[in-house]
């Protein structure tokens, strides 16, 4: 008999057994009776307390012939239960096991699916820019992770696996040969990308994956990719743990994602995530840290906008929308009762509506909402999105896309009024994760002046270094743009000059005015900054108090200390302006009650 588990026989295949006596046959009858006896018991247990046992029914051969081992060598010779497929089947479905019939497969099937092409390596050269010297680039590197291959012959993977690229190329499992690829559209947002090989040949035999449906707690995955350490395709069982918005590290934006115990290494990035159909549960992007085998993917309903939101706007395409509101929670009966909320209604109230937001327009403090496009918002904020799941009231949101209009329902002087309202995307007084290839900057007398972001605090301040950056960026990195303020202009660095002693201490001071004219943004800036006249000085105003006096630009000790200073420090060019808001663009105004209610859903 061959191996067949715990207390099984220790007589192996091929073998010829020992006789033995009428007494002793009957001795292992019983025995083997009372084992058999035990491990319905245990089924039938197990099933009745619950826990469900989902079994293929392409794999009944395989138990049939574990059953009929542990039982009677398939003959039915010893104990007289000779059981075929249907019988053991049968059998099953009497104790509570229940069978996959809607096309899952077993785990090994699920590795032979993924053991195909579908699965890709890529591989991307990318240079970084600079940020504390940002008219020039760091040193090239290279980065590893891994694809799949979807409808249109293109290939998805995570954004940050081709983040700042200057050259990518993709690679088969099956085959050594290096693929040039481009890159269609990048969603840095939801560390999402699309690329399209040069050759189309490349993927003409390769059967695309289909994308999924959203996974549910306990599900079953199976993590893909080419994880470093070696060349084969992984592939890594797990279980659906936790679905929730999450922060997604590339971006640091918060949106939905499903956390997984399975584990996601380096090189894994980008890889597919399968479900028991084979189909597309999500993409492999980012493990948490100080946890074994816990890793975080994205899920169908984020890859599913990013796709159609690509095809349907191409480069237009603006990601995901925000209502740009701050809200605090409704529980307290003072509050409620102050807000004239009835004891039936449910809601969260607005402290704080977000200038150029989507709510700019039509949301006040004060307002109660008591529900989004349909959905009742509780009150402590959240929303049940699928089958009694509940999570965060964003999730509403997040499945539209910008320029949509969804119906609010809210609370304003104890009267309830349903508004229409334009989604657009979160305006940021300080950009998150941008992964541009040339940051902005204006350089002039050996100052240095940037917008303020992400990536600069993240260069200038990186690793435990951050709690050391000024307390006043950390708050600015988090607080809203203003009607008269679209970024924050910083003085990050002071090149050493006759022209400039003495202003080395106000590096990482925030510059307010030029001139008493407020600053809006960077652009803006360099406009207030240049528009002095020769005969003028130019006074810089810091929201510290400090002040910096410099001559107009026009002045010839300007002049003669740009040329010295780029000479002396080997600097390459003074400034690098992209198009940004400015002062002069028209603004937006808050419409009346009465203008809002006419925009109610029809």
């Amino acid at each position: 008999m061959g191996n067949r588990g715990p207390q099984r026989s220790q007589l192996s295949a091929g073998k010829t057994a020992p006789a033995t006596s009428s007494a002793e046959n009957a001795l292992v009858m019983a025995q083997r009776q009372n084992e058999m006896k035990q491990r319905r018991k245990a089924l039938t247990s197990s099933t009745n307390k619950g826990i469900r046992m989902n079994i293929s029914t392409n794999s009944l051969p395989e138990l049939g012939g574990y059953f009929d081992d542990a039982t009677s060598n398939g003959s039915g010779g010893d104990l007289g239960m000779p059981f075929d497929t249907d019988q053991l089947k049968d059998m099953l479905m009497s104790m509570g096991v229940q069978f996959n019939t809607d096309g899952s497969q077993s785990g090994s099937q699920i590795r032979d699916t993924i053991s195909s092409e579908s699965v890709i390596k890529v591989f991307a050269t990318m240079q970084e820019p600079d940020w504390t010297l940002p008219w020039q680039t760091l040193d090239v590197s290279d980065a590893r992770g891994s694809g799949v291959v979807i409808e249109g012959g293109m290939i998805l993977t995570a954004a940050h696996v081709i983040a700042q690229w200057t050259f990518i190329e993709i690679q088969k499992s099956t085959d050594a040969k290096k693929v040039p690829t481009k890159v269609v559209h990048v969603c840095h947002e939801a560390d999402l990308a699309l690329l399209a090989p040069m050759n189309p040949d490349f993927v003409k035999d390769i059967k695309p994956i289909k994308i999924g449906a959203m996974p549910k707690r306990h599900d079953r995955v199976f993590v893909s990719g080419f994880p470093i350490g070696g060349e084969e395709l992984s592939v890594t069982e797990g279980v659906v743990s936790r679905i929730e918005i999450q922060p997604y590290s590339h971006s640091l934006r918060q949106l939905l994602a499903v956390t997984v115990d399975a584990a996601i290494n380096s090189g894994n990035s980008g890889g597919p995530v399968f479900d028991s159909k084979g189909e597309l549960a999500g993409i492999a992007f980012q493990a948490l840290e100080g946890a074994e085998n816990v890793g975080h993917i994205i899920p169908p309903p984020i890859i599913n906008h990013f796709l159609t939101g690509v095809a349907r706007d191409g480069s237009a395409y603006k990601g995901f929308p925000e209502l740009g509101i701050a809200f605090q929670n409704m529980e307290n009966p003072a509050l409620r009762k102050h807000l004239k909320m009835k004891d039936d209604q449910t809601g969260v109230l607005i402290v704080k509506v977000w200038y150029g937001c989507s709510g700019f327009d039509v949301l006040m403090e004060n307002d109660v909402v008591l529900a989004i496009d349909g959905y009742d918002v509780s009150n402590t904020g959240t929303i049940e999105f699928d089958d009694g799941v509940r999570g965060e009231l964003a999730l509403c949101i997040h499945k539209h896309f910008c320029g949509d209009r969804v119906p609010v329902k809210i609370l304003r002087d104890g009267q309830v009024v349903e508004v229409n309202i334009e989604l657009m995307p979160l305006k940021e007084l300080t950009p998150l994760s941008q992964y541009i290839h040339k940051p902005a900057f204006y350089l002039t007398a050996g100052l240095l002046f940037q917008p303020l972001s992400t990536d600069l605090l993240r260069n200038y301040f990186s690793g435990g270094m951050m709690v050391q950056a000024p307390q006043e960026l950390l708050f600015l990195a988090t607080s809203p743009a203003t009607k008269t303020r679209h970024e924050v202009v910083v003085l990050t660095r002071v090149f050493r000059d006759d022209i400039n002693i003495g202003y080395e201490d106000l590096a990482f001071s925030v510059i307010t005015h030029v001139n008493g004219q407020e600053v809006a943004d960077l652009k803006h800036f360099v406009e207030l900054f240049e528009a002095v006249k020769a005969d003028q000085l130019i006074k810089l105003t810091c929201s510290g108090g400090g002040t910096l006096i410099l001559p107009s630009t026009a002045d010839e000790s300007m002049k003669e200390s740009a040329h010295r200073i780029m000479k002396r420090y080997n600097i390459t060019g003074d400034r690098h302006l992209p198009e940004s808001e400015t002062h002069g663009k028209k603004k937006k105004h808050r419409k009346s009650l009465e203008t809002a209610t006419a925009d109610v859903t029809k």
